[in-house]
């Protein structure tokens, strides 16, 4: 096994539309949303009404799972803005438009989708480490979520 520290080569399937079609195969190294960026077209994704106030704008964090519960993959992104974007997936590589969750933080990082509320539904669990707070948002069905509850760090 050789050893690849920090430069982690990730081969992963990355969504891009382009004319309404999800484009895969893409193959990055270390930060992978960072090279995102060289994408030409991809899946817009935080809040535009709400800037990133202490770097670029953009997602940090990515979890793919079943969110709505229709056997179809949906996306969550936390973002840099302090959003939780959600794409409902519509089975044929193409997506609802955004839902944006609000924090009222910045720089989210990691996402986390389970059923933490024990109701059967997937609910989002995301960080904000420069605040030092996770929030909680339960899912209520139907593609709606709670407001974010902030879990004690």
């Amino acid at each position: 096994m050789r050893d690849i520290g920090l430069s982690v080569e990730i081969f992963s399937r990355l969504a891009a539309f382009a004319g309404g079609a999800l484009l895969f195969a893409v193959s990055a190294h270390a930060q992978l949303f960072t090279n995102l960026q060289t994408l030409g077209t991809r899946v817009a994704v935080g809040d535009p009404s709400i800037p990133a106030e202490f770097s670029v704008d953009g997602p940090k964090g990515i979890v793919a799972d079943d969110i709505d519960g229709d056997g179809k993959p949906d996306l969550a992104v936390s973002n840099n803005d302090g959003t939780v974007t959600v794409l409902f997936g519509l089975g044929d590589g193409r997506f609802t438009p955004p839902l944006h969750l609000q924090t009222g933080e910045q720089e989210l990082r990691g996402i986390v989708c389970a059923d933490f509320t024990g109701d059967g539904r997937l609910d989002i669990i995301v960080a904000a480490p420069y605040a030092g707070q996770i929030f909680l948002f339960a899912n209520l069905g139907a593609r709606s979520f709670d407001q974010p509850v902030i879990l004690d760090t």
